[in-house]
């Protein structure tokens, strides 16, 4: 696989508070004194739905998220421990079964692979070397709920834990998110430029998604739109973290002072923060404030 870049994946990680119906394997040590070794996955929470929903911003065609394998016991590992991994059809079954209201479907095999399904915990360690799990945010369908079930299907005759043995990534559907062709211009102070690029929109729930801001989204710059089902007015805020934040929306036209804009394209007069639901297309118009003055992006941002 040549891989020239693999940006870090967005997380939203849901993780239960109490380890109270946890086995004890979740740490070595005094607590697992009596049980028998046990491996484990050591991100994702616990419970049925231990979980990291994925999102994916900006225009990348791959992203990596990585977890590690734990060997649960009073001492490190006594010899090299090799185990295996393969996804779970049964433990989504189980999951939809048990959530009706939110059903998933599994991710098709074009849109994810593996650098290895068998991994290795090394004689003295406690822990495998990084599992990595690669996606193609272009290859996928973002108007389904989409889950990869990962478990270890076989732990080399270790105790396999009840509720720490699958890691379920998953994404939620959502109308609006998928690919995009983005067209318009960032104002800025010192570098004003267009704006051609294609768009990864992808689902927080079933109403939000997130996106990049402008041309920015590999410096971090990530904007939340939330659209109106009835007057399809576009909300948009930054995102938790996002470079630049907070953002401003500026629905009647470009800022006049700090430093002041005039239009920079033939488009800027549609880009009212609206969407348009039978073109399947976003106006929008909005930006932050910069140490020099205002920085804002108006974009058309149709639906491929």
């Amino acid at each position: 696989m040549n891989i020239k870049k693999i940006v870090p994946v967005f997380l939203l990680i849901t993780i239960a508070a109490s380890f109270s119906s946890c086995i004890k394997d979740a740490n070595a040590g005094t607590e697992v004194v009596g049980l028998k070794p046990t491996v484990l996955i050591v991100e994702g929470g616990m419970g049925q739905f231990s979980h990291q929903s994925l999102l994916f911003p900006g225009s990348e065609t791959i992203d990596s998220m990585t977890f590690h394998l734990n060997y649960a016991a009073t001492d490190v590992a006594p010899a090299d421990i090799n185990i295996t991994l393969g996804i779970d059809a049964a433990a989504l079954t189980a999951y939809n079964t048990a959530n009706p209201t939110q059903t998933y479907a599994i991710f098709p095999d074009s849109t994810f692979s593996f650098k290895s399904t068998s991994v290795t915990i090394k004689k003295g360690q406690s822990y495998s070397n990084d599992i990595q799990v690669y996606f193609y945010p272009n290859k996928m369908d973002y108007g389904k709920n989409l889950m990869l079930p990962i478990s270890i299907k076989d732990g080399a005759g270790n105790n396999l834990s009840s509720n720490f043995n699958t890691l379920y990534y998953h994404l939620i559907g959502n109308p609006y998110a998928g690919n995009y062709t983005a067209t318009g211009y960032f104002y800025h102070p010192s570098s004003p430029r267009a704006i051609s690029r294609q768009k990864s929109a992808s689902p927080l729930n079933s109403v939000d998604f997130s996106i990049e801001l402008g041309d920015l989204g590999g410096n971090g710059y990530i904007a939340i739109f939330t659209t109106d089902p009835v007057t399809h007015a576009v909300t948009i805020t930054a995102a938790p973290g996002a470079g630049g934040a907070p953002y401003t929306m500026f629905s009647n036209g470009l800022p006049t002072d700090s430093p002041g804009y005039t239009a920079g394209w033939s488009g800027s007069s549609m880009c009212n923060n609206t969407y348009d639901p039978v073109t399947k297309t976003f106006y929008v118009r909005y930006g932050y404030m910069g140490g020099s003055g205002w920085r804002v992006t108006e974009e058309i941002i149709k639906k491929n």
